[in-house]
């Protein structure tokens, strides 16, 4: 009927005639054709309204916070956010949360276990500790560290899986399985070295012992690559907890973000000056203030002409943001301070004291209320607003603070399990963190400036530095490195570096102090730095590195120099020791390669093409790992789309990384004299002169001194 009703509506002549006939099929049944279109109406009538009352029910459903809706309802969820006894559960974020829940799902599931009667047990284990125990008395201990966590599993009887077995083993002794799994590992490609040498007829023993110390090196440095992308498939990512702040900083939590820079010249003041408008814009906050710490670049007098001009248009240029951006709380939004220079026998010349640690640790001290500082103070100052700064962020001059950035590292330092616990007896920060070094990636702007910054800036592990280092050491070890762009606590902060370090002996201070106040590595929380446009300015980046990595290598020893010039116990754990020594191997590196490669096509020990054969296995480790641990999308039918995504993916990573590996190469000769020069330099330095210790340039300045012409790079390399 209802066809017969469509050719009707289009002209057919012939559907009179169909229309009887169907009729005379129905006569016999007692139906008429007017029942039959009354039924067909009631019913396209009722699939309206459904459809239309589906329509209406998904809007509803899309308007819908489900979290909010399933937390309501979750029996779990309300009794951990009533009877938590830090009273921390109902302040964090969903996502720390619902990792909360999903661990008490977990073990209830195993042990066919009230999953009630599991969060009641977290609960007991946290209101048994003393109140002065923040830690212990948030049930987040028992349901996010693995010491509390394997309480809680032992308690109610529930067993691990074979995965979580070897998660736990590794957790429970991270430095030896590491460290050993390293050393197997390089003398495994040392033992193969030494059946490949004694293959040459009449080998000495003094050749084979100089070509296995030779090959040290580069097999650590293949083995720690193999180790840590093993780690890296083994463990899973560590994600700090954190609290939840979308509703404003709290007064309690108040911080400050900083910029300590060279004040130049009125170009780069101007350019300064913006980042903070670009931050506050990014992050506004009642709570949140900005300053900029200029210091005085190094002169030959105490002051220079241009000094007084350079400091009043910061001046200027901080109170016009004030004007525009003005706030009723009692003190303005922007700062500005500077510092006095003073003389420094080691330079040669009037510098700022301890260049950009000593400017943030006498910003700290100005904090807690210390007039004495080198700041050139006004009565402008509001030194009771100073006093209640907790938190400071600190930030280089090329670094980009995307949107609301600061309230998630303010939200993560906040957390129970994240406050930094001070031991005295140590003198370090031994629980929770005074740091927090969110992940740093490179700006798209100038990622894209130049050729050599699009090859290198694709990092797929060359730069260990620019990735602030492997996410290895936080998720084994939950502690990472320091890379000098982060938040910290500047009291657990000031009394972790309390008299600990000799005054104008240390250039690289970030690594050191990460080391005594302990950082951890945010990988979900990104700051965006600019690129080195040329390999010029990257080498004179490298070659600043270098001379600071070797000034702290004393402190491998058993006993060290405080500030005070005396010797004392080094109490730094052995993984913190290990950072140094690393970074100590891996500025080595290049010269030993370059080594290798001369000894074996100069002289008879091993073959040159075996030697070539291992550099390059030892330089190309990155490709083919990239390459055998690339996961594989899941087989769809007719979902082809995803491997040809998967591969073009793949093909580009191997590109760039070849691309990199070309250069690697060809800048090695080039590289390794570089780092020789580093550290003989701080070698004599620091035993024979006893000066320029503390020679540094901006990022800057190297970039702005640095010549891209064909007979710059002659002269360079």
């Amino acid at each position: 009927l209802v066809q017969l009703a469509a050719r009707l509506h289009e002209g057919d002549d012939f559907v009179g005639y169909e229309l009887e006939k169907l009729e005379r099929r129905l006569r016999p049944e007692g139906v008429t054709l007017q029942h039959l279109a009354h039924q067909e109406h009631n019913r396209q009538a009722a699939a309206q309204v459904s459809v239309a009352n589906i329509i209406t029910s998904m809007r509803l459903l899309s308007t819908l916070d489900w979290r909010d809706f399933f937390e309501s309802v979750s029996r779990v969820d309300r009794v951990l956010r009533e009877e938590d006894p830090a009273n921390a559960y109902g302040k964090m974020d969903f996502a720390t949360r619902d990792s909360y829940r999903h661990h008490i799902e977990r073990i209830a599931k195993r042990t066919r276990t009230d999953e009630m009667k599991v969060a009641r047990q977290a609960i007991e284990f946290a209101a048994a500790n003393p109140s002065t125990d923040e830690r212990r008395r948030h049930v987040g201990f028992y349901l996010h560290i693995e010491e509390g966590l394997a309480m809680l599993e032992h308690s109610v009887n529930c067993s691990r899986n074979l995965r979580e077995r070897v998660e736990c083993l590794l957790h429970r002794r991270p430095p030896a399985f590491y460290l050993t799994a390293i050393a197997a590992l390089t003398i495994f490609f040392l033992i193969v070295i030494v059946f490949a040498v004694l293959k040459t007829p009449d080998i000495s023993s003094l050749a084979l012992v100089f070509t296995v110390l030779l090959a040290v090196i580069p097999a650590s440095e293949l083995a720690i690559t193999l180790v840590n992308r093993l780690v890296n498939g083994v463990l899973k990512p560590l994600l700090l907890p954190k609290m939840d702040l979308k509703n404003g900083i709290p007064e309690k939590a108040r911080t400050v973000v900083v910029v300590p820079t060279l004040l130049t010249d009125k170009a780069t003041i101007a350019e300064l000056c913006g980042n903070l408008e670009v931050y506050w814009l990014a992050n506004r906050d009642t709570q949140l203030f900005f300053a900029l710490l200029g210091d005085l670049p190094d002169a030959d007098g105490e002051t220079m002409p241009t000094d007084a001009e350079l400091c009043e248009t910061a001046r200027q240029t901080i109170a016009q943001l004030n004007r525009k951006y003005e706030v009723r709380e009692t003190s303005p939004r922007f700062h500005f301070f500077t510092r006095r220079r003073e003389w420094n026998a080691g330079e040669g010349k009037w510098i700022c004291t301890e260049r950009k640690r000593g400017n943030l640790h006498e910003f700290n001290q100005l904090l807690r209320g210390k007039t004495d500082t080198n700041f050139a103070l006004n009565e402008t100052i509001n030194f009771e607003f100073l006093k209640t700064i907790r938190y400071v962020i600190t930030l280089d001059a090329d670094t980009q603070l995307p949107c609301d950035t600061a309230r998630k590292l303010i939200g993560t330092i906040e957390h129970p399990l994240n406050r930094p616990v001070f031991d005295e007896k140590v003198g370090r920060v031994t629980e929770g963190y005074a740091i927090l070094q969110p992940r740093i990636e490179i700006s798209l702007t100038s990622s894209l400036q130049t050729t050599f910054a699009r090859i290198f800036s694709a990092g797929k592990g060359f730069d260990p530095y620019t990735t602030a280092v492997s996410d290895v050491y936080q998720d084994l070890f939950a502690e990472g490195s320091f890379v000098g762009k982060g938040l910290y606590d500047v009291d657990a902060f000031e009394a972790a570096l309390d008299r600990r370090i000799p005054e104008n002996k240390l250039l690289s201070h970030d690594l050191f102090e990460g080391l005594y106040a302990r950082v951890a590595l945010l990988t979900d929380v990104a700051l965006y730095d600019d690129y080195p446009s040329n390999y010029e300015s990257y080498a004179k980046r490298n070659h600043r590195w270098t001379r600071g990595d070797w000034q702290i290598a004393r402190w491998l020893l058993p006993f060290v120099p405080n500030a005070d010039g005396r010797i004392v116990r080094n109490h730094l754990p052995l993984i913190a020791r290990w950072k140094i020594l690393d970074n100590l191997r891996r500025s080595l590196l290049a010269p030993i390669l370059l080594l290798w490669l001369s000894v074996a096509w100069t002289l008879t020990i091993i073959s040159p093409l075996a030697a070539a054969i291992f550099a390059v296995i030892v330089l190309t480790a990155p490709l083919y790992l990239h390459v055998a641990t690339a996961s594989i999308p899941a087989a769809e039918t007719g979902r082809w789309k995803n491997f040809l995504i998967y591969f073009s993916n793949l093909r580009d990573d191997v590109k760039t990384i070849v691309t990199q590996m070309f250069f690697r190469f060809a800048f090695l000769a080039h590289e390794a004299a570089l780092v020789t020069d580093a550290i003989l330099r701080i070698i004599y330095r620091k035993f024979i002169s006893k000066k320029r210790l503390l020679e540094w340039e901006t990022a800057a300045q190297s970039e702005r001194l640095s010549g891209q012409s064909l007979s710059g790079y002659f002269s360079l390399m």
